[in-house]
């Protein structure tokens, strides 16, 4: 018996809840970096390329971790191919 079984429609709108919060926190990150911090630069003396590490910093730790550590808990496969695809997202974030 899975975390899926029976009705799911609660499920998949907190997930589409939760795609939807972690891809507005990457573009607000993203904007304020962008629009009210100077933009991004890169280049040995510009001052502007630590602007890169908050986003990143958002886009690794909350999103993809985000995605991948409930892939191994919430799929209803027992091969190995959900503990792959989990650990391989996870490894990008």
């Amino acid at each position: 018996m899975g975390c899926l079984d029976g009705n799911n429609r609660w499920f998949s709108f907190l997930v589409t809840l939760s795609q939807i919060a972690g891809i507005t926190a990457v573009v607000l990150v993203g904007v304020w970096m962008g629009n009210f911090q100077g933009g991004f630069g890169w280049g040995y003396k510009n001052p502007h390329k630590f602007n890169y590490h908050p986003l990143f910093m958002v886009l690794g730790m909350v999103f993809l971790y985000g995605d991948g550590k409930p892939l191994r808990s919430f799929t209803s496969t027992t091969s190995d191919d959900a503990d792959v695809t989990s650990q391989l997202v996870c490894t990008l974030s």
